[in-house]
């Protein structure tokens, strides 16, 4: 998923405020999330954004999020 997630978003100095975003988009990553948290689904954000974000774009997002809070949680013994 490494891979793939480095060619689903980018962060740039100057653009969207240097915030991570959707890969060719000025959506930042955080805006999936705070739907998420508010409330709302998936599919609300992707027609919110339609032709901007991908479904794939987008669980990639959610997937990555999931794997780094499971990497970082893990206990030094378990690794």
């Amino acid at each position: 998923m490494a891979h793939a997630s480095a060619a689903m978003f980018r962060a740039r100095p100057g653009y969207a405020s240097g915030a991570l975003c959707f890969a060719g988009t000025k959506v930042r990553v955080e805006t999936l999330f705070n739907y998420l948290c508010d409330g709302g689904t998936v599919d609300e954000f992707l027609d919110e954004f339609e032709g901007a974000v991908s479904r794939e774009q987008a669980m990639c997002a959610i997937e990555t999020a999931a794997s780094e809070f499971v990497q970082g949680r893990e206990s030094p013994r378990s690794r």
